[in-house]
């Protein structure tokens, strides 16, 4: 990382970024039925709330895995339990280069979730409008494949967190559009790992699509002689949708004022209204 601050730091803003993420992530699993007690791991999503309405939201590439026949369903975890839920709870979706999906799940959330640790991310950090800023750190957290296993009814996984920096968009990869898209560092060579890492090496990015992207302003915090929390100045940047890890080492991803989240939010409310 080019940074003037020491790795130390980057690990410190790493961890507290980790703890506060933690309640609001799941990893997303493809079910057979809403009963079925095994699945496949397809990606990684967000609990989120707004005007009294919880939402997760992933992508859209994610979400079209989940369709099928009609007996497929789409299972989820809440922090602090390792159960599952399945749910066939509709998605409003937008393809690339958005690539965000958005589902309604109030009803279940407030039956399941209130016995759980999970949180909903506040929707005020959801409303920001992306700006480049290469010496930011910034922080994903997400459920890599290799580690997510379903058995009899139980999730077992292992979340990623990383902190990474912006970097140019790469040319030439197919689907992406700096317009909608910015990208950040995701090279396994510069990559430290903590002593307690569930990984001796940066995992590959198959399954951490889904995940939002998180701006921590630590640095901005550190420049301006601010005592950093990232309950009050960490924000969603985006939404990790693509990944290039044979060229240019990098994770791509949607830009927060990209992703529409109010038309589907409102889309979801509005298809509520009418049945």
């Amino acid at each position: 990382m080019t940074l003037g601050i020491s790795n130390e730091e980057v690990e410190k803003c790493t961890r507290t970024m980790a703890a506060y993420v933690l309640p609001f992530i799941t990893p997303v699993t493809r079910q057979e039925s809403i009963n079925a007690t095994e699945g496949e791991a397809c990606g990684s999503a967000s609990y989120f709330e707004k005007d009294d309405r919880k939402y997760i939201i992933t992508n859209e590439h994610v979400s079209s895995e989940l369709s099928g026949s009609e007996s497929k369903s789409h299972g989820y975890q809440f922090y602090g339990s390792s159960d599952i839920y399945a749910t066939n709870a509709e998605f409003a979706s937008i393809e690339n280069p958005v690539d965000v999906s958005i589902a309604d799940i109030t009803a279940i959330w407030n039956s399941r979730a209130v016995k759980t640790a999970a949180k909903c991310i506040p929707f005020g950090k959801m409303q920001g409008v992306y700006n480049c800023e290469p010496e930011e750190l910034y922080f994903i957290a997400g459920f890599p494949g290799e580690g997510v296993e379903m058995h009899f009814g139980y999730l077992c996984n292992k979340v990623l967190n990383f902190s990474t920096q912006e970097t140019n968009v790469p040319t030439g990869l197919s689907n992406v559009n700096p317009e909608y898209h910015f990208a950040l560092r995701n090279d396994p060579k510069d990559a430290i790992c903590t002593s307690d890492a569930p990984w001796s090496a940066l995992p590959p990015p198959p399954g951490v699509s889904g995940s939002l992207v998180w701006k921590t302003n630590y640095v901005n915090c550190r420049k301006n002689g601010i005592k950093w929390n990232p309950e009050k100045h960490a924000v969603v940047a985006g939404i990790a949708c693509l990944w290039d890890d044979k060229h240019s080492n990098v994770i791509i991803a949607t830009k927060i004022d990209k992703m529409q989240i109010n038309d589907l939010t409102n889309y979801l409310v509005n298809q509520k209204g009418e049945k």
